[in-house]
């Protein structure tokens, strides 16, 4: 059972009973996963009002703690309920500036060095092998973070800290129980309201890469999908290189990224709590063709009347 704690004027608060509409939600797009609740309130003599003001801490628990983090905003609308919007520990990454010169320090080191001068606390970081020279002028903590790990990486705030980690050692599993006497179920007999979109209206086949000013320019480097030119038609995209750039690395690696239909799916599911944005999902549902493991690029958690809803956009 959902229970949703308050940490008010240095004591532990249960809010459940008064707490409707719970939801929260993650991105990949965002390093912070945000909440948001409602509080009955009354102005009668017999009700009490909840010990619950913004700046203090929340933690949602379903035997293991799923979310913790601050209030960050209160909505008061006559005898409506009470409206709040939390947000993990991340919000202190993402809200905070500084600048820091790092003169060949490990990223892991660098890391938690960020963490400790902003009291973030950290979970876990796995081995990172790369050094880092270089210097952050007036940045947000998150953006030198994600800068400091470069691709391949997975980072999410957990309620016991920053976790860092290789994206294949977050898989979500693909069958889901919901009682200690019940056999699991398998994941895709759960899935309702399957979508897919599939379109071409991003997709590059060719690449061009040049260089040069507005005087006159040099075409670097040329690359082309045949198979797709011939499906498609000509898509091409033009690339300055910047300095220090390899032109054929440039435009492989474009070509690599942007020579593909797009295609998003959504899903319905009854709710799991180890879903959230960043992992991965292995799915299958033969109607609309969802079959295999899928990025999770962002996941809407419900909460109501004891029953647990989620609607996960895939990647």
């Amino acid at each position: 059972m959902h229970e949703l704690w308050c940490y008010h004027e240095s004591q532990w608060h249960n809010i459940t009973g008064v707490v409707g509409n719970l939801s929260w939600k993650s991105s990949i797009n965002e390093l912070a996963v945000t909440m948001d609740f409602e509080v009955a309130y009354s102005d009668t003599g017999y009700f009490t009002t909840a010990p619950i003001a913004e700046g203090d801490v929340i933690s949602l628990k379903n035997g293991d703690e799923i979310f913790k983090g601050i209030i960050l905003t209160e909505n008061r609308n006559g005898r409506s309920a009470r409206k709040y919007t939390a947000c993990d520990f991340a919000f202190y990454l993402n809200k905070s500036k500084e600048t820091y010169q790092f003169n060949r320090m490990n990223a892991g080191k660098a890391i938690r060095k960020i963490c400790s001068d902003f009291d973030v606390p950290v979970s876990y970081i796995c081995p990172l092998p790369s050094t880092i020279t270089k210097i952050y002028t007036d940045k947000p903590l998150s953006d030198i973070i994600k800068d400091i790990l470069g691709d391949g990486y997975y980072m999410e705030m957990r309620p016991e800290g920053l976790y860092i980690n290789k994206p294949e050692n977050i898989t979500t599993s693909g069958v889901f129980s919901f009682a200690e006497n019940l056999t699991p179920t398998p994941i895709n007999k759960l899935i309702s309201n399957p979508q897919v979109t599939r379109s071409i209206e991003e997709l590059k086949n060719s690449i061009k890469v040049i260089s040069g000013d507005e005087k006159g320019f040099k075409v670097l480097k040329t690359v082309k999908d045949n198979t797709l030119i011939n499906r498609y038609g000509l898509l091409q995209d033009v690339i300055k290189l910047e300095d220090g750039q390899d032109a054929g690395t440039v435009a492989n690696s474009e070509l690599s990224k942007l020579a593909k239909v797009s295609v998003k799916s959504s899903i319905e599911l009854l709710g799991d709590d180890n879903v959230r944005a960043g992992r991965y999902l292995e799915l299958s549902e033969s109607m609309t063709g969802i079959e295999g493991v899928y990025l999770i690029e962002s996941v809407s958690h419900t909460l109501s009347n004891g029953v647990h809803k989620m609607k996960i956009d895939l990647g």
